[in-house]
């Protein structure tokens, strides 16, 4: 697979106005592609929720949802977590101001180095 000599940003893409194509630095070739991308269960089509709450707290239990989870959708949903509104909305504004208001030279600071095993999440598969 080849890619640009400089990566190209998701922000700059969808600040452009312009009609979205994704670079393929941020396309999985179909070999790491899950076995079956479309398999969704039939009556629930939304990220699947992982409830904290004392009465599931099981490690068992939470790491094989959380396993199937990040397995079958890459993202889960958590509820009952007990982290109080207001921080969840302090942490909402910081990340806000961080991706709007900072500028291009700034963010990048504090970016991932592309080589390194945190960037394997910026990918995803064309279905």
């Amino acid at each position: 697979m080849e890619v640009a000599s400089r990566p190209i940003r998701v922000q700059s893409i969808a600040q452009s106005g312009a009609a979205p194509q994704v670079p393929p630095e941020y396309i999985q070739p179909p070999e790491t592609w899950p076995n079956n991308p479309t398999a969704r269960p039939a009556n629930n089509n939304s990220i699947p929720p992982i409830d904290l709450s004392s009465a599931v707290r099981d490690a068992v239990f939470l790491s094989t949802e959380i396993g199937a989870a990040c397995r079958e959708w890459g993202a889960f949903h958590v509820t009952n977590h007990d982290v109080p509104p207001k921080l969840l909305d302090e942490i909402k504004h910081m990340g806000r101001t961080f991706f709007e208001a900072c500028p291009m030279d700034e963010k990048l600071r504090y970016s991932c180095d592309t080589s390194g095993a945190a960037t394997e999440g910026k990918t995803i598969s064309k279905i």
